[in-house]
């Protein structure tokens, strides 16, 4: 192994780090103050944020585990203001720098790296605990954040808080390694935080392309498949009312979606596993559903196969068997919108050919 990753470990060598740490348990390095100065700073992120234009795909904010993207540099600052963290997701695709580091040290260890940037404001939660299908190294630059590290667990429950098995604070300069599946959340404390999490992505099958991002508003979660007759003018599955689905569920709050494309074959387990492991987080309401099929009417194409969206029962968390899961399937035909409903199962086969979509909430 060469400069750039012993650089990170330093002053811990590699060895060790393998021998001990590798995808066993997470680890806190001590190093200088300085040690990422020419790396990343306040000069270097605000350089980056005064290029963009909002709202960006890349930029969003976090607070108390609710997800939003601003629409102009007034509503980021706004939210920054009022304690929201701001993340911008690949950050070397904006710093010569950034993208120079990576990739010098992709070559070294042979594997595809990204970095995603984080601003946190003290005292303020942007997640709740959760855990990454990755392996990440936390970059200090700057500020104080203090880190809960929690074991890896079989299911989706997080872990109790008497289970963690590391607490500390970094500063900058220091360097926390967090093997994929550990569960954690972090706090910034004193002073705003900026942080950079280096990715370390482990060579995987690509099942998805995303086409485009957009906003869904906030719903009272009274409104239905069955019952949005205005909107499905073409058919409405009778499956609903077979069912039982033709019942309100919950009030949500504004959200941002990702609408991607099939390219390549695969079954709902593949594909949306390529996403995330909780299919929690990759669920919409029915209400949800019904706006979106509005909202992109004409963005709905007879040559493609269907719109393929997920939704539970009066939006309840999925179950274990996932029993209680459903797909809707939005088309057109005959310029009518239409809605059929299946069961999901992971052995469902989406061949891309037919240039299938899925939409679900961004993360």
């Amino acid at each position: 192994m060469t400069s750039l990753f012993r650089f990170i470990l330093d002053p811990m060598s590699v060895e060790e780090f393998f021998a001990n740490y590798y995808q066993k348990f997470a680890l806190h390095i001590s190093s200088t103050r300085d040690k990422f100065s020419k790396l990343f700073g306040w000069e270097a992120m605000n350089d980056i944020l005064s290029l963009l234009s909002y709202p960006h795909p890349n930029v969003r904010m976090s607070q108390g585990g609710r997800q939003f993207r601003p629409k102009n540099v007034t509503g980021l600052k706004k939210a920054v203001q009022n304690g929201a963290t701001l993340i911008l997701k690949d950050a070397e695709e904006y710093s010569l720098v950034l993208r120079s580091f990576l990739d010098g040290l992709s070559g070294e260890i042979n594997q595809r790296t990204r970095f995603n940037l984080y601003l946190s404001q003290p005292d303020n939660q942007a997640f709740n605990i959760h855990y990454d299908k990755q392996d990440a190294f936390i970059l200090q630059i700057t500020g104080y954040k203090e880190w809960w590290i929690f074991p890896k667990t079989t299911s989706s429950v997080p872990p109790p808080q008497e289970s963690c098995y590391l607490h500390c604070t970094l500063g900058p300069g220091d360097v926390l390694y967090v093997p994929q599946g550990h569960w954690h959340y972090a706090i910034a404390r004193e002073e705003s935080s900026i942080h950079l999490t280096l990715a370390m992505l482990a060579t995987s099958k690509v099942y998805l392309r995303q086409l485009f991002i957009d906003d869904l508003d906030a719903t009272d979660g009274t409104e239905t498949l069955w019952g949005a007759s205005e909107v499905f003018t073409g058919f409405r599955d009778p499956d609903l009312l077979k069912w039982n689905l033709d019942l309100p569920g919950k009030a949500t709050l504004a959200i941002s979606t990702a609408v991607s494309e099939v390219i390549e074959d695969g079954t709902f387990g593949e594909i949306y596993g390529s996403l995330s492991d909780d299919l929690n987080k990759l669920r919409l309401s029915q209400a949800q559903i019904k706006h979106f099929a509005r909202l992109h009417y004409y963005k709905f194409d007879p040559d493609r196969w269907a719109t393929f969206l997920l939704f539970t029962r009066q939006d309840e968390p999925v179950n274990e068997d996932q029993s209680n899961l459903f797909v809707a399937s939005v088309g057109i035909r005959d310029l009518k919108l239409l809605v059929v409903v299946r069961k999901f199962s992971r052995e469902h086969i989406l061949e891309a050919t037919g240039r299938p979509r899925i939409v679900t909430p961004l993360s």
